[in-house]
């Protein structure tokens, strides 16, 4: 298996194309544009699958994670301008 980090970002898109019509097929299966043909055992596999790739394509795009954290702190409006809690609008 090649190291995925390798692979250029144009490639790593036509297999997370390839993985998404994977996932729309009932059977699982899809041919990419090169003619190769994947099928997934399972939904999970092929979700998991499309996961890697899009984490892959951001990662060497630049993209930072689509992982963040937001911190609240009680009796802090949750957001500008909103009412503290038990406020009137």
């Amino acid at each position: 298996m090649p190291n995925l980090t390798t692979i250029p970002v144009t490639q790593l898109q036509t297999m997370l194309n390839t993985v998404v019509l994977a996932i729309g097929n009932p059977t699982l299966r899809a041919r990419g544009p090169d003619g190769c043909e994947v099928q997934y055992r399972s939904m999970d596999e092929a979700l998991k699958a499309k996961g890697v790739l899009e984490d892959l394509i951001r990662e060497a795009s630049g993209v930072p994670s689509r992982v963040s954290l937001a911190t609240h702190r009680r009796g802090e409006p949750a957001l500008p301008g909103w009412p503290r809690p038990g406020g009137n609008w």
